[in-house]
């Protein structure tokens, strides 16, 4: 993170946190939720933006039954990638049905064939236009394919949530700093950022640069930051008590 040119000790805030705080304050028109899993996040997401149309999207087909029952959400059986057509999508974790359309790096799991598609065309076919748009992507190595096939959508998403590594996980996949790099070309910098340093994984929160004076008038923004420096001023206090 330091070699990012935006970066600031800010960055560190819960990108989580924010994400939810930013939809329920700006009520985008559209939330995308992609690698939706059973249709948690994205009902969380219509109770905090009512108003917003909440699309969700996931590839293993048993879990998409399970999101059916959510009416209060648009539930589709696609996996999203930069491509239209359809992939084998490589279910490794039964107990969780986690997938990714990328191998494991131990070839583990089995394989299912899925219908993949573009949010670009998503769009395009279900004449889904909006002037602000919220996601959340959690595409187990595929975020930044995610992102390439929403190019044309990206140019009204205000604020992006994502997954990323920063070792690879999955065969061939990209790597944090390469979507950073490509985000940051499309107009994007980054608010919030976490990383698990066991899993080498993290989330990412992107918001659109335009927006930024927006953010930083908030004062729940400033409340966030004096929070997490609190927090942090009493776990080192903590960590140095027990050093001595």
């Amino acid at each position: 993170m330091t070699k990012d040119n935006t970066a600031s000790w800010w960055q560190t805030h819960d990108p989580t946190f924010i994400f939810y705080k930013l939809i329920s304050r700006f009520q985008p028109e559209v939330i995308f939720d992609v690698g939706s899993r059973d249709g948690t996040d994205a009902l969380r997401f219509k109770s905090l933006s009512p108003r917003s149309r909440v699309v969700a999207f996931e590839a293993h087909p048993d879990l998409y039954q399970k999101m059916l029952k959510q009416q209060e959400i648009e539930s589709f059986n696609l996996a999203i990638s930069n491509y239209v057509g359809t992939s084998e999508f490589h279910i490794f974790d039964d107990s969780t049905q986690c997938g990714s359309l990328r191998q494991n790096n131990s070839n583990s799991g089995k394989k299912i064939s899925v219908n993949t598609t573009t949010l670009d065309q998503f769009s395009y076919t279900q004449q889904l236009k909006a002037k602000s748009i919220g996601m959340w992507i959690d595409v187990e190595g595929c975020g930044l394919e995610a992102l390439q096939g929403a190019a044309e959508l990206l140019k009204t998403t205000d604020f992006i949530h994502i997954e990323v590594e920063t070792k690879q996980h999955w065969q061939n996949q990209s790597l944090e700093t390469d979507l950073i790099k490509w985000m940051h070309q499309q107009g994007f910098v980054i608010l919030g950022y976490s990383h698990n340093a066991k899993w080498h994984q993290g989330n990412i929160l992107f918001l659109r640069k335009s927006l930024l004076k927006k953010i930083y008038i908030q004062p729940w923004f400033w409340l966030q930051i004096a929070k997490i420096l609190i927090k942090r001023a009493i776990r080192y206090e903590e960590i140095r008590l027990w050093a001595s």
